[in-house]
């Protein structure tokens, strides 16, 4: 499961994408998920691509160990106006 910025409509403004809002970010989602939260450079970019060319480094990944920390983490990225790839 990876937090990943959503493409905002044209003509609206998106949420912060900066470096305090992936720390906000990264933090609730750590508090709020028994699971690990990683977001390193290696573990987002190792998450960025699937077998297609498209490439799309996350904020975070979350390793979640319950379904209750998926909840947790849809929540948190809800709250935080952060896409979610899972």
């Amino acid at each position: 499961m990876t937090p990943t910025d959503p493409a905002p409509a044209p003509g609206v403004t998106g949420h912060d994408t900066g470096a305090a809002a992936d720390r906000d970010l990264v933090r609730a989602l750590d508090r709020a998920v028994t699971g690990e939260v990683d977001a390193s450079a290696s573990a987002r970019a190792m998450f960025s691509m699937d077998a297609s060319n498209y490439r799309h480094v996350p904020r975070a990944v979350v390793f979640p160990r319950t379904a209750d920390d998926v909840a947790a983490a849809l929540r948190v990225c809800r709250a935080h106006g952060v896409g979610v790839t899972a």
